[in-house]
């Protein structure tokens, strides 16, 4: 699958990533990716840092799209990255129940009001994990994430602040994680 493909047709299930290091180069495909599922009736989820949900609100702004109303309306529901991560953490690792029930039970309540709609996910809390050297606890709940995409109709963008030219980087565990 291309690129495009996945931001203007993701599917049930699929999972894509976007390496950033500027912010900027972070708003634009994710914008894509949730204008291309409002287009088509899908709602969306974004836990993102207040940083990026601020960048993300603009973006979608200067793509036309009222950030309000797609919330009023139910299509667009925001989660600060840290607060969810806080949820169900468990001392340095995640907790499956209790991911299944901030996360899964977030997908599941979007999902009730839009049947039979592919729910659009964005999240950056492993990339949360990772730059704060939690790199195991990265591997894991980026692993929760795959298990949630299985039973669930939802399709997931993840975003990670990497330099893919740093050597440091390429050694680094993340590169181990399924997605």
């Amino acid at each position: 699958m291309s690129w495009t493909t996945f931001l203007e047709s993701a599917l049930p299930a699929d999972h894509g990533v976007q390496i950033y290091s500027e912010p900027a180069e972070l708003a634009a495909p994710v914008c894509r990716f949730l204008g291309a599922g409002f287009d088509a009736g899908e709602p969306a989820i974004v836990i993102a840092t207040s940083q990026h949900a601020h960048v993300f609100d603009e973006e979608l702004g200067r793509r036309g799209r009222d950030v309000a109303d797609l919330q009023e309306r139910g299509l667009l529901t925001c989660r600060d990255a840290e607060e969810t991560l806080s949820a169900f953490m468990d001392g340095d690792v995640p907790s499956a129940p209790r991911f299944e029930a901030a996360v899964g039970g977030l997908v599941d309540e979007v999902a009730k009001r839009f049947p039979g709609k592919t729910v659009r996910a964005f999240g950056e809390m492993v990339d949360v994990l990772f730059q704060g050297g939690h790199e195991a606890a990265a591997i894991a709940l980026e692993e929760l994430w795959n298990s949630l995409l299985e039973s669930r109709r939802v399709a997931l963008l993840c975003g990670y602040e990497l330099d893919v030219f740093d050597l440091r980087v390429n050694r680094r565990p993340l590169q181990s994680a399924r997605f």
